[in-house]
């Protein structure tokens, strides 16, 4: 009866979302975890997890009345990794970014952007300085990161910003002239962002 309630309460909501339960059924105590899809499910763990009291070494699920449900109010929720400022998710370990993915699947994150390699340092795609050492180590890190988001079935996309470019695609009227402290090679423009979200 206890799976059952969770199973119709799942059927109610919407995309990704979960319908958890708790029953006493025959002296045995079940929890069901029921997604509308397989995010629904991924999500719906993560909030059991999270509605697991620990004492010591022991675990406790608090019983339920009702199933409890929930679902996304939006469709897209991204985390976004600065791969490229020097930080955990430019410089950590493969296995710290996957599990902190995981983490964040948990939660409901369903979008995983990254900083696109550093065009900027070259002339065009085809330029051999981009296989340097740094270069093809930042697009394989950035090539694994979207790997393992896409194992968690998370949507991936990459971030640039609209004064990054090839160096051969700045025309001279729109490089930046002298006086600022910036790449006089660099587009001059706002702040804004330009995001080319992926599938």
């Amino acid at each position: 009866k206890g799976q059952e309630a969770t199973s119709a309460a799942a059927k109610k909501v919407g995309p990704e979302g979960y319908a958890i339960g708790t029953s006493s059924e025959g002296g045995k105590n079940r929890i069901a975890v029921i997604g509308a899809d397989s995010r629904g499910s991924l999500f719906g763990t993560g909030a059991l997890l999270r509605h697991l009291r620990f004492t010591g070494k022991d675990v406790f699920c608090p019983a339920l009345a009702a199933p409890e449900t929930a679902e996304p109010w939006m469709t897209e929720r991204a985390i976004y990794y600065a791969s490229h400022s020097h930080n955990d998710y430019h410089t950590g370990k493969d296995e710290d970014i996957r599990r902190d993915l995981e983490d964040a699947a948990l939660w409901g994150i369903n979008s995983m952007w990254v900083w696109m390699l550093p065009i900027e340092h070259y002339k065009d795609i085809s330029d051999p300085a981009q296989h340097e050492t740094a270069g093809l180590e930042h697009w394989n890190r950035t090539l694994r990161m979207m790997r393992e988001a896409k194992a968690l079935g998370m949507r991936t996309g990459t971030v640039i910003e609209p004064n990054v470019a090839l160096l051969n695609f700045v025309k001279p009227e729109f490089q930046a002239k002298g006086g600022l402290a910036i790449n006089p090679k660099a587009l001059v423009c706002d702040e804004s962002h330009r995001i080319a979200n992926g599938k």
